[in-house]
């Protein structure tokens, strides 16, 4: 696991093997990431959230829905980019 500068990992969260937090990220308290995953730089994830293995959320993307499918997401709220 990379967790780069100014990141928060907040309270009870957990980050699976070979994840990637970019800079600036803020993972609120109770949220799970899973394997393989990128949080790009910026992005936020709210309480509580989970997100599945081999995602990418991208910079600047607030999670404010479990993520349950593979694949890359960006916005606010963050939505999945078709064909990922």
């Amino acid at each position: 696991v990379i967790i780069n500068t100014a990141s928060v990992v907040e309270h009870d969260s957990v980050v699976g093997d070979y994840c990637h937090i970019a800079v600036g990220t803020h993972l609120c308290g109770s949220v799970t990431v899973g394997e393989k995953s990128f949080i790009g730089a910026g992005a936020t994830v709210i309480n509580g959230m989970h997100i599945t293995g081999d995602c990418v959320i991208g910079a600047g993307t607030v999670v404010i829905d479990d993520i349950t499918a593979p694949g890359t997401y960006i916005g606010v709220p963050a939505k999945k980019l078709e064909n990922t």
